[in-house]
């Protein structure tokens, strides 16, 4: 007889696999565990005395994850006579599982406050990660020896089988803080215990860790992210639902931008932040010495210059784009960021190189993988694609440039196994393109009016009987807002950047919009203006439009949040035609801007009874394009 799981889970990595084999062999039960498209089965040995052992540690210790759902089980008579078999990882940059995470925090094991703590199945493993295949030889970790204890650990069934990154505090990675350095527990301990007093003090604390390097202090309006230090009270500070709540505390650790409960949070950073709980290490470490110094929530940046006190150590460390996750009640998906989503096996060879922002698609060697350029030391292919722009210098006598759009929107289809289906979408990331695709070739439809951003004063008084007198008022009675007119005809730029110098928001661009439209606690806007009478978007049109709003002094948060909700009235409406006169089959959806809440909802009410295809465990944004140059 046989015990079957199924686990739904929509990624393409092979973590939860991966996790059930490592085990099944840990506790000795034979298991047969296949990953399918939406799901992983795995069919255990009832007869088995482990079975008990296995469900124990499997509720205990399991990661959990952004892309699993619902767990069901069930009998069948056939037996499980197999052993699962070591499956090689790939160097994915993960928060920490909980059993890496009690290992942390328990002061009788060999990892007690080692920040570089980790297993096959968390950890930040792509920082010292050089070439494949993806062995201790080609990581930064070469020429560091582990002890004894920990070779003989890689050896056994279990988390660490084979781990190519594996070490303890017998055979620690020394860091440098204050003119300490650390190899023992105990000095790991005094480095976090005195990084949190600086921060406490309003001290601005650099921290290299294995998933990036941070600056962290007290919270400040400026500061980029906030990373909730007492996970126990995070309802506390944040208003999130429970499929929120459910993805902040996940393996992945996304980013998520949700809004703030805490009275004083609101005061210092207003209705809305990006937020995250701690993920590696390192992270977990500084948050548990702020706990305890009573601080629950701090704020830091991932760019920046200027610190009081750094954290480092040797040796350098490769960095990834964080996962920026996008939730709206049952609906979830990556809006941007490479970390988890890359490195990726690839599930089907295909002839063609593909390369877009820094990554590429290789086959070779029996193997698809898709990774940062730099982890290959060759390629080969029958055809290159390039995405438009991007500084590859390889010459290839079949070469195609494409560009963002394309990639996206076929990047999705791909991931929908979609490609031989008709279909229209729209993709929106600092510009908009609406898309038609017949199975066979891709083209533009309704394509929008070009921003001539050197003309647009002029522009704006031609563009309808009286529209003069608007931009004339504007020079005499609010000057700061027509000296943004002047700017923003002196330096190129977007539509949507000329629109935040209109509005007057700090750094302006799309996301300074995307993130004052999350300031707005309203439960409606006003209508902006978006199309020509031919149903292209305008951006003189737009920028009239928001310009006399701004003239009317409509408060910031609610124009910005107008904006998007008139955009997602519009992506709706002209989907919703192009789909009814082609005869589509499917209706996509692609690009980070897309993932707004104000957009989305309304693009979704107007869609109706259309369930539109967005990418599911892949980015939404432009990284996923590497794949859409596969197919164009």
């Amino acid at each position: 007889m046989a015990f079957i799981l199924r686990f739904a889970d929509a990624s393409h990595q092979l973590l939860y696999p991966r996790y059930l084999g490592a085990l099944a062999r840990k506790v000795r039960i034979n298991a047969r565990i296949i990953k399918e498209k939406n799901s992983v089965v795995c069919a255990l040995d009832e007869r088995s005395g482990a079975l008990e052992s296995f469900m124990e540690i499997l509720s205990s210790s399991a990661p959990s994850s952004i892309f699993l759902g619902s767990v069901t089980h069930a009998f069948d008579d056939e037996a499980v006579d197999e052993q699962s078999g070591a499956q090689r990882a790939l160097p994915l940059g993960l928060g920490l599982c909980p059993s890496c995470t009690r290992e942390m925090l328990d002061p009788a094991g060999a990892r007690y406050y080692y920040p570089f703590t980790s297993c096959n199945h968390c950890g930040g493993q792509y920082a010292f990660f050089e070439h494949y295949p993806y062995i201790r030889e080609n990581t930064r970790l070469s020429s560091h020896s582990a002890c004894p204890s920990c070779e003989e650990e890689a050896k056994e069934a279990g988390f660490r089988e084979g781990y190519p990154q594996i070490s303890c505090n017998e055979c620690p990675i020394p860091v440098r803080f204050e003119g300490m350095s650390a190899r023992s527990s105990v000095e790991y301990r005094r480095l976090f215990k005195h990084a949190a007093h600086l921060i406490s003090q309003g001290k601005k604390v650099s921290i290299k860790s294995t998933l990036g390097k941070r600056r962290y202090e007290l919270c400040t309006r400026e500061a980029e992210t906030l990373m909730i230090c007492d996970m126990t009270k995070i309802t506390d500070y944040l208003a999130v639902i429970d499929e929120e709540l459910n993805a902040l505390t996940a393996i992945e650790r996304p980013i998520l931008h949700t809004a703030l409960k805490d009275e004083a949070l609101q005061q210092i950073l207003g209705e809305s932040r990006d937020v995250k709980c701690p993920d590696d290490g390192f992270a977990l470490l500084l948050a548990r010495e702020l706990r305890e110094a009573g601080i629950g929530v701090v704020s830091y940046t991932e760019n920046f210059e200027g610190y009081d006190a750094e954290m480092t150590f040797d040796p350098e460390t490769n960095v990834q784009s964080d996962l920026h996750l996008f939730v709206n009640k049952e609906v979830r998906f990556i809006q941007k960021g490479e970390r988890v989503s890359f490195p990726a096996h690839f599930p089907a060879a295909h002839p063609t190189l593909s390369v877009a922002h820094g990554l590429v698609y290789v086959a070779q060697g029996g193997g698809e993988l898709i990774d940062q350029t730099g982890r290959f030391a060759s390629a080969a292919g029958s055809r290159l694609s390039v995405l438009e722009g991007e500084p590859f210098e390889l010459n290839h006598s079949n070469r195609r440039d494409f560009s963002q759009d394309e990639g996206s929107f076929m990047a999705v289809l791909a991931e929908h196994d979609a490609l031989s289906c008709s279909a229209v979408g729209v993709h929106f990331d600092e510009s908009i393109s609406f898309l038609y695709y017949n199975g066979k070739r891709l083209v533009r439809a309704v394509p929008s009016i070009t921003f001539h951003h050197a003309s647009l004063i002029e522009s704006l008084k031609r563009l309808r009987e009286g529209s003069e007198r608007l931009v004339e008022n504007c020079r005499h009675k609010r000057p700061e807002v027509f000296a943004a007119l002047e700017k923003i005809e002196s330096a190129p730029c977007s539509v949507f950047e000329a629109a935040a110098m209109i509005i007057g928001l700090d750094h302006p661009s799309l996301d300074a919009l995307m993130r004052e439209s999350l300031r707005f606690n309203g439960k409606g806007g006003t209508q902006i203006d978006i199309k020509s009478t031919d149903s292209r978007f305008d951006p003189v049109v737009f920028l009239a439009s928001i310009l006399s709003y701004v003239l009317a002094d409509v408060p910031k948060s609610l124009l910005c949040y107008s904006i998007f909700e008139s955009l997602g009235d519009y992506f709706g409406d002209i989907l919703t035609e192009l789909k009814q006169r082609s005869k589509a089959q499917e209706t996509v959806i692609c690009g980070a801007a897309i993932a707004n809440q104000s957009l989305y909802s309304r693009m979704m009410r107007n869609l109706k009874n259309t369930s539109p295809l967005a990418a599911r465990s892949f980015p939404i944004g432009r990284e996923n394009g590497v794949i859409g140059g596969i197919y164009l």
